[in-house]
């Protein structure tokens, strides 16, 4: 599997989305304003990554992937 559809319901406005590995080094960042997105995974390496996601109302979720390809941020 190539790609993760996330899933970041509750958040508003434009989002801030960040991929961080293991040892917390940011592997990816972007902006976008839909809730429901699909982050491409095919240049990442098996292992444990962290999506950081936040909003206009500086709401932030973080969501640890053990498993790859990710299952996706739910909150």
């Amino acid at each position: 599997m190539d790609k993760a559809n996330i899933i970041a319901d509750g958040f508003e406005g434009l989002l801030k989305v960040n991929l961080y590995n293991a040892i917390g080094e940011e592997i990816l960042n972007f902006e976008t304003k839909e809730n429901r997105f699909i982050l491409q995974q095919k240049n990442l390496s098996k292992g444990i990554y962290y999506i950081k996601i936040s909003d206009k109302n500086n709401k932030t979720g973080l969501q640890k992937n053990n498993d790859y390809p990710f299952k996706g941020i739910n909150n």
